[in-house]
């Protein structure tokens, strides 16, 4: 009998160091499918990267556009802005008045460059002021309205209006 029980001992082991060996097979072949699964993870990580380059160079080139067409405008207003005051200077020049000195006893008197100016008018009409949307809500509101009627009122929505007051209480 314990030669018996020595047999299948033996047995039993020769069966776990096998179990073993084939799970051990098992996983060496199974980085192999790890490993064409990470070249497709690289390869899908690579085409991404492309991609956002491609776009981020896309964009870059919009704002490289972008610069280069608000310097050029820059540049153009510069000048036309030079050249202008280089109009008004000549005219200036142009208006000047050659004044000689005067004598000591005589005042100074006045020489008008531009004989038909003309004051601004001022318009004496009532001035209107207009309030803006928030001072009209919040004035609405002390006066005791909900911010649905406010909002009725005022051709506004219900969720603007709210904000306001929330905004402003």
């Amino acid at each position: 009998m314990a030669y018996l029980i020595t047999i299948s001992f033996i047995l039993h082991f020769i069966s776990f160091f096998t179990i073993i060996i084939l799970i051990q097979k098992i996983n060496t072949k199974h980085p192999v499918g790890q490993a064409m699964e990470q070249e497709k993870l690289k390869r899908e990580i690579e085409d991404l990267l492309v991609a956002y380059t491609a776009e981020m160079k896309e964009e870059n080139e919009k704002l490289v556009n972008k610069i280069v067409l608000k310097r050029k405008t820059m540049e153009q207003e510069q000048k036309n802005t030079i050249k202008t005051y280089e109009n008004q200077r000549t005219i200036i020049k142009d208006r000047v008045v050659s004044v000689k000195p005067l004598p000591k006893e005589q005042k100074p008197r006045y020489v008008d460059v531009e004989e038909d100016f003309m004051p601004p008018m001022i318009d004496e009409g009532e001035d209107k002021l207009e309030q803006s949307s928030t001072a009209k809500v919040l004035s609405l509101s002390n006066q005791g309205l909900s911010a649905k009627e406010i909002a009725k009122r005022l051709s506004m929505g219900d969720g603007e209006v709210e904000l306001l007051l929330k905004f402003h209480k």
